[in-house]
C-alpha cells in the first residue's frame, strides 16, 4: 500500500485543488510515556472532515469536523512537538459522507450480478477522466477474467480492481455489487 509523509501544508494545497488529502502527526514523550497520534483526512475544503486520534496503539477516537477546524489545530500539533508520519491514504468513512450530504446513490434493489468480460478494459488514466475532483465508486461489478470493475453513479466505467479491493468497498459500505 502506498504510503505518504505529508503536512499540514501539503493538505493545505491538496484540498484548495478540490482533491482528497490525508496527514498524519504522531508525539513521543519517553519521559512522561506519552505516545500519542492525531490523524486527519478529507475531500478538500468544502466537505467533512475526519480527525482520528489517540494514544499509539489503542482505538482511534474520530471527530466530525470541517477544513476550519484542521487549519487552527494542524499548527498548534506542529508546535507541540508533533511530527509527520508516513500514512496510507486514510478515506473519509461512507457513513461521514452519508450523514453529511445524505446518500446520492439509489437504495432499490439491484438486479443478481451476471459477470461479463467488457469490450475494452478501462485504463488508470480514465480515473478523474470526468473533470471532477473525484469519481464516486457506488458499484462494483465482476467480469468473467477475475477483475472487478469500479462504476459511478452515471453508470461509467472508472476502473479494474481486484477482487480484494472490490471486497473492501462492499464490506465499508461505499458500493454495492451489481452486474455490468
Amino acid at each position: 500500500m502506498p504510503m505518504a509523509c505529508l503536512y499540514f501544508a501539503d493538505a493545505q494545497r491538496l484540498s484548495l485543488a478540490g482533491k482528497p488529502w490525508c496527514f498524519r502527526y504522531v508525539y513521543h514523550d519517553a519521559a512522561s510515556n506519552s505516545h500519542k497520534f492525531w490523524l486527519a483526512t478529507g475531500r478538500g475544503r468544502n466537505e467533512v472532515c475526519e480527525i482520528h486520534f489517540g494514544r499509539i496503539g489503542a482505538k482511534a477516537q474520530i471527530l466530525i469536523k470541517d477544513w476550519d477546524y484542521v487549519a487552527t489545530k494542524a499548527p498548534e500539533k506542529e508546535a507541540k512537538g508533533y511530527d509527520a508520519e508516513n500514512t496510507p491514504y486514510i478515506r473519509v468513512r461512507q457513513s461521514t459522507i452519508d450523514a453529511s450530504f445524505g446518500p446520492t446513490y439509489t437504495t432499490s434493489p439491484l438486479p443478481p450480478a451476471t459477470p461479463v468480460t467488457p469490450a475494452t478494459p478501462p485504463a488508470a488514466a480514465q480515473v478523474g477522466s470526468t473533470n471532477d475532483p473525484y469519481n464516486r465508486v457506488v458499484q462494483v461489478c465482476p467480469t468473467t477474467n477475475g477483475q472487478w470493475i469500479a462504476v459511478d453513479a452515471s453508470g461509467v466505467q472508472l476502473f479494474a480492481m481486484p477482487k480484494a479491493g472490490a471486497m473492501k468497498l462492499v464490506q465499508d459500505g461505499t458500493a454495492t455489487v451489481g452486474g455490468l
